[in-house]
C-alpha cells in the first residue's frame, strides 16, 4: 500500500530554510512525465525493482541503492523497468535546500549511488511519520528531519571510485549468500563463478580486491565462525562432528585452520568458554 502526505504550507513554513513539501513511502512508481519539472526539489530513493530517468535527453538507469536528485522546475520523466518499481520519495522546499545540494553534491540533477541506502529510506519514513502526527510543532520537527536527511544524502553519496567498488561488491553479494547457506559442504570455484556469472580468474581478482583475502580463505573464515558458534551451542557434540558439519571431511585439517585463524585449538577454545 502506498503512503503519501502533503503537509499544509503556510507563510511560516515557506520562510524556513528547508521544509517538507510532500513525502511518500513504499510507493509503486507510475510513469511520470513532467515537461516543466516539479515545483519542489525531489529525492526519489529506489527501494525495490528498477527504473529509468530521462533527463536532458539522456536515459539513466536507477536500481536499488540509488536515488534521483531532481531540482525544481527541471524537465524530466521516469518510469519502471519490469513489473514494479517501489520508491520512497520526498519533496523539499525552502531557500536552503537547493543551495546545500548544489554546493556539496552536484550542480545538476541526476542519479546517485548511496553507501547506506537504509539510512536514507528510514529518514524519509521518519519524515512521513512526523508529517502525519498530531505534534504541535511538527512543521519545525519535519524541517529538522529534512535537514538531517539532506546531510545524510550528501555524506553517503559514493564517489566514482567508491561506486565502482560498490558495483563490484553487488556482483559478489550472491556468492556471499551462497557461502553462508552452503558452508557445510564442498564448495568449488567453478560453481561460485557460475553463480556470479564471472570467469574464475576475474572472480578471484575482484574478490581479493573487495574482501582483501582469497575466496577459499573467506570460505574458511565463514566455516570457523560457524564452528565457534556450534562449539558453544552444542556442548555434547565432538570436535570431529563439528568439523564435518562445517564442511571439513578431515578433522585434523579443520583443527589446523582453526588454530591458524584463532591462535588456539578448538579444544582450547572450548575450555576457554567453560564448555
Amino acid at each position: 500500500m502506498s503512503n503519501m502526505v502533503f503537509p499544509i504550507i503556510t507563510d511560516f513554513e515557506s520562510k524556513l530554510p528547508v521544509y517538507l513539501g510532500g513525502v511518500g513511502c513504499h510507493h509503486p512508481q507510475e510513469y511520470v512525465i513532467r515537461p516543466k519539472g516539479y515545483p519542489y526539489l525531489q529525492w526519489i530513493q529506489c527501494i525495490n525493482g528498477n527504473g529509468e530517468l530521462i533527463l536532458d535527453q539522456k536515459t539513466i538507469k536507477i536500481c536499488e541503492g540509488q536515488g534521483m536528485l531532481l531540482y525544481a522546475n527541471i524537465p524530466h520523466e521516469y518510469y519502471a523497468i519490469g513489473s514494479q518499481w517501489k520508491v520512497n520519495w520526498i519533496s523539499i522546499g525552502g531557500f536552503g535546500a537547493e543551495d546545500m545540494f548544489k554546493k556539496s553534491l552536484s550542480e545538476n540533477s541526476g542519479v546517485f549511488t548511496i553507501s547506506k541506502p537504509d539510512v536514507i529510506e528510514k529518514g524519509i519514513e521518519l519524515a512521513f511519520e512526523m508529517a502525519i502526527s498530531d505534534r504541535l510543532m511538527k512543521s519545525l520537527e519535519c524541517s529538522k528531519i529534512v535537514y538531517d536527511l539532506i546531510v545524510n544524502i550528501i555524506v553517503n553519496v559514493l564517489s566514482d571510485e567508491e561506486e565502482l567498488v560498490f558495483s563490484q561488491y553487488s556482483k559478489l553479494k550472491p556468492i556471499f549468500d551462497y557461502i553462508d547457506d552452503n558452508y557445510n559442504r564442498v564448495i568449488t570455484l567453478e560453481e561460485l563463478s557460475s553463480i556470479a556469472n564471472l570467469t574464475p580468474q576475474y572472480l578471484c581478482t575482484i574478490f581479493k580486491k573487495i574482501k582483501g583475502i582469497r575466496v577459499f580463505e573467506y570460505i574458511n573464515s565463514v566455516r570457523i565462525k560457524n564452528s565457534k558458534e556450534m562449539i558453544l551451542k552444542y556442548k555434547h557434540m565432538s570436535i570431529k562432528e563439528i568439523s564435518y558439519k562445517c564442511g571439513y571431511e578431515d578433522s585434523s585439517y579443520f583443527c589446523s585452520i582453526f588454530k591458524k585463524q584463532e591462535k588456539i585449538t578448538p579444544g582450547e577454545f572450548k575450555k576457554l568458554h567453560g564448555v
